[in-house]
């Protein structure tokens, strides 16, 4: 509470208190005009909103929560349109006013080919990776990258996930010139 009995309270818009549920909180984020298309689409075809995963950190696991609403218009000024979650929090570690990440699933889990950051390189408006063919001739190819998962990037479009790439030393090959390639190790899985 604001105030306490024998407090002057000056006006009629003065916040006396604050109250927050803490069992069940909610989320709002907004999503951008395509995403949104998007969405649209997959509840088309699923007839259920489907569940967004909140993580507050790196280092906490996701919490899932559920789409609750959808604001009724686009705002014209971000291009973009609120969207309202409900996050259970049955042991109370959230606390209101928390900044979290959002990731909203649009379409079914599937394969995906996985490069390391270091292995893109950008050239005005695409982005590509350096692939060594059998001869060990090092050829210029575009991609078409999706999000990034566990410190990677998906590859959308452009590799077929058997092509060797180069992943150090990008800015010191050129198109067509012949390589001696290392091959990377995997690090070992922490036990």
């Amino acid at each position: 509470a604001l105030f306490t009995e024998g407090n002057y309270v000056a006006g009629p818009i003065t916040l006396l208190t604050t109250i927050a549920s803490t069992s069940e909180m909610h989320l709002y984020t907004d999503i951008d005009e395509a995403n949104y298309l998007r969405l649209q689409q997959h509840l088309a075809t699923q007839k259920e909103m489907p569940k967004i995963s909140v993580r507050l950190s790196e280092e906490t696991p996701p919490i899932m929560a559920t789409i609750e609403s959808l604001d009724n218009r686009i705002n014209s000024a971000s291009g973009s349109i609120l969207l309202r979650a409900t996050v259970p929090n049955p042991d109370g570690k959230l606390t209101p006013g928390l900044f979290a990440r959002v990731e909203i699933p649009l379409s079914a889990e599937k394969p995906a080919i996985l490069i390391s950051e270091s292995a893109i390189g950008t050239d005005q408006s695409q982005k590509f990776v350096l692939v060594v063919d059998g001869s060990n001739k090092a050829s210029y190819r575009p991609i078409k990258l999706g999000p990034s998962v566990d410190g990677k990037r998906v590859v959308r479009d452009g590799l077929s996930g058997d092509e060797t790439i180069i992943v150090n030393g990008l800015q010191r090959v050129q198109p067509g010139a012949t390589v001696q390639p290392e091959f990377a190790k995997e690090p070992e899985a922490v036990k």
